[in-house]
Protein backbone atom coordinates (compact mmCIF):
# COMPACT_ATOMS: atom_id res chain seq x y z
CA UNK A 1 0.00 0.00 0.00
CA UNK A 2 1.46 3.59 -0.61
CA UNK A 3 0.68 6.06 1.57
CA UNK A 4 0.97 9.90 0.41
CA UNK A 5 2.22 12.74 2.77
CA UNK A 6 -0.34 15.11 2.09
CA UNK A 7 0.50 19.00 2.60
CA UNK A 8 -1.58 18.60 6.34
CA UNK A 9 1.08 16.39 7.20
CA UNK A 10 4.20 18.58 6.76
CA UNK A 11 1.99 21.78 8.43
CA UNK A 12 1.28 19.19 11.29
CA UNK A 13 5.12 18.54 11.41
CA UNK A 14 5.83 22.39 11.37
CA UNK A 15 3.80 23.40 13.83
CA UNK A 16 5.17 20.32 16.33
CA UNK A 17 8.38 20.96 15.72
CA UNK A 18 7.60 25.33 16.40
CA UNK A 19 6.01 24.28 19.71
CA UNK A 20 9.22 22.27 21.20
CA UNK A 21 11.00 25.61 19.51
CA UNK A 22 9.24 27.34 21.67
CA UNK A 23 9.40 25.48 24.69
CA UNK A 24 12.96 25.19 24.40
CA UNK A 25 14.05 28.95 24.24
CA UNK A 26 10.71 30.10 27.02
CA UNK A 27 12.38 27.44 29.61
CA UNK A 28 14.98 28.79 32.42
CA UNK A 29 17.65 26.52 32.81
CA UNK A 30 18.74 26.76 36.28
CA UNK A 31 22.65 27.74 36.26
CA UNK A 32 24.50 26.32 39.21
CA UNK A 33 26.15 27.99 42.03
CA UNK A 34 29.71 27.09 40.46
CA UNK A 35 28.51 28.87 36.96
CA UNK A 36 27.23 32.21 38.94
CA UNK A 37 30.59 32.52 40.64
CA UNK A 38 32.69 32.11 37.79
CA UNK A 39 30.49 33.90 35.12
CA UNK A 40 30.80 37.13 38.02
CA UNK A 41 34.73 36.07 38.62
CA UNK A 42 35.64 35.98 35.21
CA UNK A 43 33.51 39.55 34.33
CA UNK A 44 35.09 41.07 37.24
CA UNK A 45 38.88 39.79 36.28
CA UNK A 46 38.33 40.76 32.63
CA UNK A 47 38.22 44.93 33.94
CA UNK A 48 41.90 44.60 35.88
CA UNK A 49 43.71 41.63 35.30
CA UNK A 50 46.37 43.93 34.21
CA UNK A 51 46.37 46.32 36.85
CA UNK A 52 49.43 46.49 39.31
CA UNK A 53 46.71 46.55 42.19
CA UNK A 54 45.05 43.36 41.38
CA UNK A 55 45.26 41.68 45.06
CA UNK A 56 43.86 44.99 46.36
CA UNK A 57 40.96 44.62 44.08
CA UNK A 58 40.66 40.62 44.29
CA UNK A 59 39.55 40.78 48.12
CA UNK A 60 36.77 42.57 47.08
CA UNK A 61 35.75 40.83 44.43
CA UNK A 62 35.93 37.50 45.46
CA UNK A 63 33.78 38.60 48.51
CA UNK A 64 31.19 40.07 46.20
CA UNK A 65 30.96 36.92 43.70
CA UNK A 66 30.90 34.27 46.96
CA UNK A 67 26.66 35.07 47.34
CA UNK A 68 26.39 33.19 44.45
CA UNK A 69 28.21 29.83 46.65
CA UNK A 70 25.33 29.94 48.80
CA UNK A 71 27.48 28.81 51.58
CA UNK A 72 27.92 29.88 55.08
CA UNK A 73 31.17 30.86 55.12
CA UNK A 74 32.86 31.58 58.02
CA UNK A 75 36.31 32.84 59.39
CA UNK A 76 38.25 31.14 62.00
CA UNK A 77 41.00 32.41 64.02
CA UNK A 78 44.84 32.57 62.54
CA UNK A 79 42.79 33.95 58.83
CA UNK A 80 41.15 30.43 58.31
CA UNK A 81 37.92 30.44 56.45
CA UNK A 82 35.55 27.22 56.59
CA UNK A 83 32.40 25.62 55.68
CA UNK A 84 31.14 23.19 58.50
CA UNK A 85 29.52 20.27 56.84
CA UNK A 86 25.38 19.94 56.42
CA UNK A 87 25.48 16.11 56.26
CA UNK A 88 23.62 14.21 59.12
CA UNK A 89 24.85 11.10 58.76
CA UNK A 90 27.85 8.48 59.73
CA UNK A 91 30.78 10.51 57.50
CA UNK A 92 33.17 11.56 60.07
CA UNK A 93 34.54 14.80 58.81
CA UNK A 94 38.43 14.61 58.40
CA UNK A 95 40.74 17.89 58.84
CA UNK A 96 44.66 18.00 58.33
CA UNK A 97 46.77 20.73 58.87
CA UNK A 98 50.44 20.56 57.65
CA UNK A 99 52.67 22.76 59.11
CA UNK A 100 51.38 22.70 63.10
CA UNK A 101 52.16 26.48 64.38
CA UNK A 102 52.63 27.49 67.84
CA UNK A 103 49.31 29.43 66.97
CA UNK A 104 46.30 26.25 67.03
CA UNK A 105 43.24 28.32 67.96
CA UNK A 106 41.96 27.70 64.23
CA UNK A 107 42.01 24.25 65.19
CA UNK A 108 41.15 24.61 68.41
CA UNK A 109 37.69 26.64 67.04
CA UNK A 110 37.14 24.03 64.52
CA UNK A 111 37.13 20.91 67.06
CA UNK A 112 34.83 23.12 69.48
CA UNK A 113 32.27 23.73 66.24
CA UNK A 114 32.72 20.12 65.13
CA UNK A 115 33.59 17.77 67.89
CA UNK A 116 33.18 14.54 65.83
CA UNK A 117 35.79 15.88 63.49
CA UNK A 118 39.02 13.96 63.25
CA UNK A 119 42.08 16.59 63.42
CA UNK A 120 45.38 15.41 62.22
CA UNK A 121 48.91 17.84 61.86
CA UNK A 122 52.21 17.42 61.00
CA UNK A 123 55.43 19.76 62.00
CA UNK A 124 58.90 18.27 62.82
CA UNK A 125 58.60 20.25 66.16
CA UNK A 126 56.25 18.96 68.62
CA UNK A 127 53.43 21.31 69.59
CA UNK A 128 52.32 19.67 73.12
CA UNK A 129 48.55 21.75 73.04
CA UNK A 130 47.65 20.12 69.84
CA UNK A 131 47.98 16.73 71.03
CA UNK A 132 44.63 17.82 73.25
CA UNK A 133 42.69 18.20 70.06
CA UNK A 134 44.37 15.69 67.94
CA UNK A 135 47.37 13.39 66.68
CA UNK A 136 50.69 15.26 65.35
CA UNK A 137 53.14 13.66 63.17
CA UNK A 138 56.56 14.95 63.36
CA UNK A 139 57.54 15.31 60.01
CA UNK A 140 57.34 18.04 57.17
CA UNK A 141 55.41 17.46 54.17
CA UNK A 142 56.58 18.71 50.39
CA UNK A 143 56.72 16.93 47.20
CA UNK A 144 59.51 14.43 47.51
CA UNK A 145 60.43 12.32 50.15
CA UNK A 146 63.99 12.39 51.93
CA UNK A 147 66.15 14.59 54.63
CA UNK A 148 65.83 17.97 53.99
CA UNK A 149 67.14 21.27 56.25
CA UNK A 150 64.55 23.45 57.24
CA UNK A 151 65.43 26.46 58.59
CA UNK A 152 63.26 26.59 62.52
CA UNK A 153 62.54 29.34 64.69
CA UNK A 154 64.81 28.67 67.89
CA UNK A 155 63.95 30.46 71.35
CA UNK A 156 65.75 31.42 74.24
CA UNK A 157 64.06 32.50 77.48
CA UNK A 158 65.43 33.77 80.81
CA UNK A 159 65.11 35.62 83.77
CA UNK A 160 67.84 38.22 81.75
CA UNK A 161 66.79 38.21 78.22
CA UNK A 162 64.15 36.78 75.66
CA UNK A 163 65.79 35.63 71.95
CA UNK A 164 64.93 34.43 68.82
CA UNK A 165 67.13 32.73 66.49
CA UNK A 166 66.87 31.05 63.64
CA UNK A 167 68.52 27.65 63.14
CA UNK A 168 68.91 25.06 60.04
CA UNK A 169 68.00 21.43 61.04
CA UNK A 170 68.02 18.43 58.61
CA UNK A 171 64.52 16.88 59.17
CA UNK A 172 62.27 13.89 57.56
CA UNK A 173 60.03 15.21 54.64
CA UNK A 174 57.15 13.10 53.34
CA UNK A 175 55.57 13.05 49.94
CA UNK A 176 52.41 14.73 50.43
CA UNK A 177 50.85 11.88 48.29
CA UNK A 178 52.28 9.10 50.10
CA UNK A 179 51.66 10.94 53.53
CA UNK A 180 47.47 11.00 52.64
CA UNK A 181 47.01 7.30 51.43
CA UNK A 182 49.68 5.49 53.21
CA UNK A 183 50.48 6.94 56.49
CA UNK A 184 46.52 8.60 57.70
CA UNK A 185 45.47 5.94 55.11
CA UNK A 186 42.07 8.33 53.38
CA UNK A 187 41.56 9.30 50.37
CA UNK A 188 38.95 11.73 51.76
CA UNK A 189 39.50 14.66 53.06
CA UNK A 190 36.80 17.49 53.83
CA UNK A 191 39.53 20.40 54.64
CA UNK A 192 43.60 20.79 54.76
CA UNK A 193 45.42 23.73 55.67
CA UNK A 194 48.97 24.74 54.90
CA UNK A 195 50.71 27.01 56.82
CA UNK A 196 54.01 25.83 54.85
CA UNK A 197 54.17 26.40 50.97
CA UNK A 198 55.92 25.00 48.40
CA UNK A 199 56.15 25.88 44.71
CA UNK A 200 53.91 22.47 43.18
CA UNK A 201 51.12 22.98 45.73
CA UNK A 202 48.59 24.58 43.44
CA UNK A 203 49.03 22.46 40.80
CA UNK A 204 47.71 20.00 43.14
CA UNK A 205 44.51 20.65 42.89
CA UNK A 206 44.41 21.31 38.90
CA UNK A 207 42.61 18.60 36.56
CA UNK A 208 44.99 15.99 36.18
CA UNK A 209 47.15 17.10 39.13
CA UNK A 210 48.89 14.82 41.46
CA UNK A 211 45.52 15.06 43.99
CA UNK A 212 43.37 13.53 41.15
CA UNK A 213 45.55 11.13 39.04
CA UNK A 214 45.87 9.43 43.20
CA UNK A 215 42.48 9.67 43.77
CA UNK A 216 42.63 12.06 46.72
CA UNK A 217 39.46 14.43 47.03
CA UNK A 218 39.73 17.46 49.28
CA UNK A 219 36.76 19.83 50.21
CA UNK A 220 37.97 22.66 51.33
CA UNK A 221 42.00 24.02 51.56
CA UNK A 222 43.59 26.91 53.09
CA UNK A 223 46.95 28.48 52.26
CA UNK A 224 48.84 31.83 52.26
CA UNK A 225 50.90 33.07 49.38
CA UNK A 226 53.66 36.15 49.66
CA UNK A 227 53.93 37.09 45.96
CA UNK A 228 51.28 39.06 43.92
CA UNK A 229 52.16 37.15 40.57
CA UNK A 230 52.19 33.73 41.96
CA UNK A 231 48.83 34.40 43.81
CA UNK A 232 47.40 35.67 40.59
CA UNK A 233 48.49 32.71 38.44
CA UNK A 234 46.95 30.63 40.82
CA UNK A 235 43.75 32.66 40.69
CA UNK A 236 43.69 32.34 37.05
CA UNK A 237 44.63 28.59 36.64
CA UNK A 238 41.47 27.65 38.90
CA UNK A 239 38.91 29.73 37.58
CA UNK A 240 39.62 28.36 34.15
CA UNK A 241 39.96 25.02 35.40
CA UNK A 242 36.56 25.02 37.19
CA UNK A 243 36.41 22.93 40.11
CA UNK A 244 37.55 25.16 43.12
CA UNK A 245 35.71 28.19 43.64
CA UNK A 246 38.60 30.73 45.52
CA UNK A 247 37.94 33.44 48.07
CA UNK A 248 40.94 35.84 48.46
CA UNK A 249 41.90 37.86 51.58
CA UNK A 250 45.04 40.02 52.43
CA UNK A 251 46.24 39.65 56.15
CA UNK A 252 49.84 41.91 56.15
CA UNK A 253 52.85 40.66 53.59
CA UNK A 254 50.19 37.88 52.67
CA UNK A 255 47.52 36.64 50.79
CA UNK A 256 44.82 34.36 52.33
CA UNK A 257 43.65 31.60 49.94
CA UNK A 258 40.76 29.47 49.97
CA UNK A 259 39.47 27.09 47.66
CA UNK A 260 36.49 24.86 47.95
CA UNK A 261 35.63 21.58 45.64
CA UNK A 262 32.64 22.15 43.52
CA UNK A 263 33.30 19.24 40.98
CA UNK A 264 33.44 16.43 43.43
CA UNK A 265 30.00 14.58 44.07
CA UNK A 266 31.09 13.68 47.85
CA UNK A 267 32.22 16.84 48.24
CA UNK A 268 29.04 18.63 47.54
CA UNK A 269 26.81 16.36 49.48
CA UNK A 270 28.57 17.34 52.63
CA UNK A 271 28.77 20.96 52.37
CA UNK A 272 25.15 20.95 50.65
CA UNK A 273 26.05 21.94 47.29
CA UNK A 274 23.68 22.36 44.76
CA UNK A 275 21.57 19.68 46.21
CA UNK A 276 18.62 19.75 43.78
CA UNK A 277 21.03 18.06 41.62
CA UNK A 278 21.96 15.84 43.62
CA UNK A 279 20.34 12.15 43.54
Amino acid sequence: MIYVRTPIFYTSLLIVFVIFSIKELTTTKKLTSYTKWNNCIQDGISLWKNSTDFLDHISNLTASCKVHLNLNIVELNNSKFHVFPVLKNSTVPVHLTVGVSENIEGEGELKTKSPGTLIFGTSPRPVNDFRKIGNQYPVAIGMDSGIVNLIMESFQNSTENYNETLIENPVIQLDIIYFLKNVLKRNFYSSIWFNTFFNDLPNLLLSNGPFEKNGIAVCQINFQVDEMATAKQILMDTVYDKRYTVLMDQAGDYTNMFFVNFDNIKCKQELGIDTYQLS
